[in-house]
């Protein structure tokens, strides 16, 4: 009897039609005595995913109920598999002329699932014609009453099965198992066992263990969102990693062997405390318990009973309310995760072996005034990663002294009511990655420990000045709108907060009255040694050298002095494109090339976000380039704007002599001072990175607007590898 084909039928959620789930396949009698004990052995065996396990032989006389089992069966589970099929009598209809051929045929239509016969010619083209339909899908086959070898061959050929398939074969004669591998400007060898239900499309809603209770050297096994029924004493006793992510119990069942487990991962468990009831289960093994996001957790385990436990992971567990005080005596932790437990209020003392605390989102921490628990001789001096970002911590939440953190490397107090760098921070003798993005309230990030090489402070919407540490610091501050001071990388100014030689030197004062915006609006951008801003206008200023279009060339005159050139006028007109969108914070590149030096700089300045749509814009810039220019040099310069359209542009140079006391002067004693608490630019500031700095040494070089990511040795090393 062949398999059949299906047709559109209502799917319940798993993929599997109602109708199929109830619908039986074969007949048998109802009320058969003395086959369920049978029955349930062999789909235990269906469940066994070793490849060793595909071929399933029940042997015996006739009359003992071979058959009815495998129909059982059958109609059980057909409708876990991609097709199936039960071939009846075969050792009758195989005697009849063309009757294995017949069989072939029917064979490979319930695989192909198609109601119209297979053409095949004969044995060894039904063979191959099998071979390859069975190795493509799922399949469950029944063989009944095999008698001979070539029946075998002829039917199953070489036997290459898709993954998951099954064949049962019912037989008198116990001398054919002999054929197979029988393992009944097949899983005594397997250690590793996965199983994931969210993976897999099935209507079973429970397994039983009888399949891996014959995994005896069982030690990695997965169980993700899987149920079972019977006794959980039959799991291996040799487990050492046990993950059951969805664990459906309210607490760990006690006959479970647990005894040698390292790791326990019971991720969205759907656990209320841990062990059943008052059982204390000694786990002297176990290294990493992971309970977290299990929703219904209201308290943590005795961990008197876990006394070589190393990580602790509790991250979102809503409902946990208290973790057990004998966390102190777990002298070998070294992680320890309650991030977003928002209904823990207290925590208990902890141990001093921690390496890693991570609080992320503990929203009562900074609910109880200053933290008592964070202060730093409540904690272990061995801290490397400390994480208590979005805790509701205000300025007076922290303490005045973390200097004890000798071995703290990584630090992050994102999201939290800061207004300033608090003062422990700045206390940390080794500490090197910083994190304080999105603090809304934070205005100034000053000393910061001289250690800190990553500092992120992007999303701080109140933040004007940093401070970072020497050269070496690699700062990203992407989203930080009112910044306008990065001691020794940037100034961002208003003009009325700027030099008047500098505002003479960019060209603004000759054309003040052709602007068509308000003065105090204009901004200065002081950074690589380059002084720019924009304005809205439409008159340059009347320089040296002036073309139409968005290039021009020229080459350097001597003076009549004899002087250098130590600064370089770069200046362009644009008109708006109708694509112009407002607040885009890369508008345009400039290029400038040296051709009888061969080096070319590129700068791509930054725009505030507040252009405001116009017809056409000036954009001016001051370069302090040292001695990039010499005499006779043939220097071009070009621009291209992203959403609009370079008109005309000019340049100017300016020669030492020209560098008059028209600026103020600021003691070396106070130029810290100065950058830090003087909102303004000056033509005496200095930059750790000017375009003269790198005369001679590389032949490109890329000055790029000061965005996120931006590191002052990684910009020297590119620059040094173009």
């Amino acid at each position: 009897m062949a398999g059949f084909s299906s047709k559109s039928r209502k799917l319940d959620r798993n993929g599997i039609s109602s109708w199929k789930l109830k619908y039986k396949l074969l007949y048998v009698e109802e009320n058969l005595v003395g086959i369920e004990k049978n029955v349930d052995e062999i789909e235990s065996w269906l469940q066994d995913p070793s490849p060793d396990a595909a071929i399933l032989f029940i042997h015996g006389m006739g009359g003992i109920g071979k058959t009815i089992i495998s129909k059982c069966i059958l109609n059980s589970n057909y409708h876990y598999y991609d097709a199936n099929c039960f071939l009846a009598n075969i050792h009758e209809t195989s005697s009849q002329p063309g009757g294995l051929l017949s069989l072939q045929k029917q064979l490979v239509s319930a695989v192909l699932i198609s109601e119209k016969e297979e053409v095949i010619c004969n044995l060894d083209d039904g063979t191959a014609k099998i071979t390859h339909a069975i190795c493509n899908k799922k399949v469950l086959l029944v063989l009944d009453d095999i008698t001979t070898r070539q029946q075998l061959i002829a039917l199953l050929g070489p036997q290459h099965f898709y993954g998951g398939s099954k064949v049962i074969i019912t037989t008198r004669h116990k001398w054919l198992l002999n054929d197979f591998r029988v393992h009944p400007k097949g899983t005594s060898k397997v250690e590793g066992l996965i199983l994931d239900m969210q993976r897999i499309h099935t209507n079973k809603k429970s397994f039983k263990f009888g399949a891996i209770e014959k995994m005896k050297n069982l030690k990695l096994l997965q169980l993700d969102y899987a149920t079972f029924c019977g006794s959980y004493k039959k799991l291996p006793k040799k487990l050492r990693l046990l993950r059951w992510h969805g664990f459906p119990f309210k607490s760990i069942p006690p006959n479970v062997p647990l005894h040698k487990l390292v790791v326990l991962d019971l991720r969205y468990s759907k656990l209320k405390q841990v062990w059943d009831g008052f059982k204390v289960i000694e786990l002297g093994f176990l290294k990493i318990l992971n309970l977290s996001y299990s929703m219904e957790l209201i308290k943590t385990p005795n961990f008197v009973t876990l006394p070589n436990l190393e990580s602790l992971l509790l991250e979102g567990c809503l409902s946990l309310t208290k973790v057990c005080e004998s966390i102190r005596y777990l002298e070998r932790l070294v992680l320890f995760d309650i991030s977003d437990c928002r209904s823990l209020k207290e925590i208990p003392c902890l141990p001093k072996s921690l390496v890693s605390l991570k609080m992320r989102g503990f929203s009562n921490l900074g609910g109880i005034g200053r933290v008592q628990c964070m202060e730093s001789f409540s904690l272990s001096s061995r801290l490397a990663n400390i994480d208590i970002s979005y805790c509701n911590l205000f300025d007076k939440s922290f303490p005045e002294d973390w200097s004890n953190f000798i071995l703290l490397k990584s630090l992050d107090i994102s999201g939290n009511h800061i207004t300033s760098l608090p003062s422990c921070v700045k206390s940390i003798p080794s500490l090197e990655v910083l994190n304080a993005n999105k603090c809304s309230h934070l205005q100034l990030v000053l000393d910061v420990p001289k250690s800190v090489t990553n500092l992120f402070l992007c999303d701080n919407k109140s933040l004007e000045i940093v401070q970072p540490t020497p050269i070496r610091c690699e700062l990203q501050v992407e989203g930080c709108e009112k910044l306008r001071a990065v001691k020794g990388l940037l100034k961002r100014e208003s003009i009325k907060n700027v030099d008047k030689k500098v505002i003479r030197y960019l060209g603004l004062e000759s054309i003040f009255e052709d602007i068509y915006m308000e003065k105090d609006s204009i901004k200065v951008t002081y950074e690589f040694g380059i002084y720019s801003t924009y304005v809205i206008g439409d008159t340059l200023p009347c320089y040296l050298y002036k073309e139409s279009g968005s290039k021009i060339s020229f080459k350097v005159p001597s003076h009549p002095n004899g002087s250098k050139v130590s600064a370089l006028n770069v200046c362009f007109r644009a008109t708006e494109s109708p694509y112009f969108v407002a607040n885009i914070q890369h508008v345009w590149d400039v290029k400038l090339e040296n051709k009888t030096k061969d080096m070319v700089w590129y700068y791509c300045p930054g725009t505030t976000s507040d252009i405001k749509r116009c017809s056409g814009f000036i954009w001016l810039s001051l370069w302090r380039t040292g001695n990039l220019l010499d005499d006779g040099d043939e220097i071009v310069f070009s621009s291209k704007v992203s959403k609009g359209a370079v008109n005309e542009c000019c340049v100017n140079l300016l020669y030492d002599d020209d560098n008059d006391d028209g600026g103020e002067e600021i003691d070396e004693e106070k130029k810290d001072n100065h950058w830090l608490n003087d909102n303004h630019i000056s033509w005496i500031d200095k930059l750790a990175v000017e375009v003269s700095h790198f005369v001679g040494q590389v032949k490109i070089g890329c000055f790029q607007h000061f965005l996120p990511g931006f590191s002052v040795e990684r910009w020297r090393l590119l620059s040094r590898l173009v």
